[in-house]
């Protein structure tokens, strides 16, 4: 959960193993069984994770993801203007292990770039107007767990 953004405290993870729980046979648990002998299964974790996705404001995570590649809290850590320029976006990607080439990284920044100064500011992030339908999927791929919104 928490690699997915979320920081639940232990009442809540309790809860959720109360909840969605079973043992490790896979059947549901005996009355008495403490939560924190229970397991949570992939179909649960998805339809939790789902519906904790769901909750989010999209906007707040888009002013979330442009602080992560333009500096910490909207401010640079070189005191330019908080934009998101081409070696952001490099380091951004290093940071993931993500290799892209040099053509589509300059492809996102001229996706959002409104002042044609190669770089992209928040308010041009902001204008991008989320129509989701609030329907989420979930795969497995290497032992990582992906979620999607459906558009």
């Amino acid at each position: 959960m928490k690699a997915l953004g979320f920081d639940c405290p232990k009442p809540e993870l309790l809860e959720i193993l109360r909840r969605h729980g079973v043992l490790a046979s896979g059947q549901p648990p005996t009355v008495g069984v403490s939560p924190s002998n229970l397991f949570i299964t992939y179909e649960a974790f998805v339809d939790i994770m789902s519906q904790k996705i769901a909750e989010r404001d999209p906007m707040e995570e888009i002013g979330r993801a442009f602080e992560l590649f333009a500096g910490v809290g909207g401010q640079r850590q070189d005191g330019r203007e908080p934009k998101i320029g081409i070696e952001d976006l490099r380091r951004v990607a290093k940071e993931l292990g993500e290799n892209l080439e040099e053509e589509e990284l300059q492809a996102m920044i001229e996706e959002f770039d409104i002042d044609n100064d190669g770089m992209s500011m928040y308010p041009s992030c902001n204008s991008i107007e989320p129509n989701f339908t609030n329907e989420y999927r979930g795969f497995s791929q290497q032992g990582r767990i992906y979620i999607y919104l459906q558009r």
